[in-house]
């Protein structure tokens, strides 16, 4: 199997650029002419032409993307802070004693400057006191539960719609083309 290199979404290929490519002018509408779009589109057609030095076969493509802001809003905040202090709201709740406390007073008062000023200590306390001794069924249903649910504060939509269009385009296959595997998910 050959692997495009990159971590943690994987997207198999089976026909997916190939066909694209055919089916309109430009395969890749939102993103801007130049020689990484280019590359973006040479890549594949040289990956999907029978024929071709490079060609690889549909059920060995594989393409992987990195969630290193491309794939999602990285700014204001990354995601996965945010259902951290969703679920740091949440252990407050049940422990009134730790709204004295930093990084959770931070947190409680809702102001933007201040919970940005957490120190990477403070954002790891919050992990550990809101993340530990969660099964992993525990965690995935609440991580579920979080992304079909929470908003982003600034943009008013859920997370998982916060993506950037060019790489939707390459993420979205036409119909019955490509199986997407883990599109997004909120812990990488």
């Amino acid at each position: 199997m050959r692997i495009v290199r990159g971590a943690a979404l994987a997207v198999p290929f089976r026909e997916f650029f190939a066909t694209h490519a055919h089916a309109q002018s430009d395969p890749l509408p939102s993103s801007n002419d130049g020689a990484a779009k280019m590359a973006i589109i040479d890549f594949v057609q040289t990956t999907t032409t029978q024929g071709s030095p490079h060609f690889v076969h549909p059920a060995e493509r594989i393409a992987t993307f990195e969630q290193d802001g491309t794939l999602w809003i990285e700014h204001q905040t990354y995601s996965q802070f945010m259902h951290v202090v969703g679920r740091a709201l949440a252990v407050v709740k049940a422990k009134s004693e730790l709204a004295r406390i930093e990084p959770f007073k931070a947190v409680m008062s809702g102001k933007r400057g201040a919970i940005a000023k957490l120190s990477q200590a403070d954002v790891l306390k919050m992990v550990a006191a809101t993340l530990t001794g969660m099964s992993v069924d525990e965690f995935n249903a609440d991580d579920k539960k979080w992304l079909a649910e929470a908003r982003d504060p600034r943009w008013k939509k859920h997370h998982a719609e916060l993506t950037y269009l060019p790489m939707q385009e390459v993420l979205t296959p036409p119909p019955g083309r490509c199986q997407t595997a883990n599109r997004s998910s909120v812990m990488p």
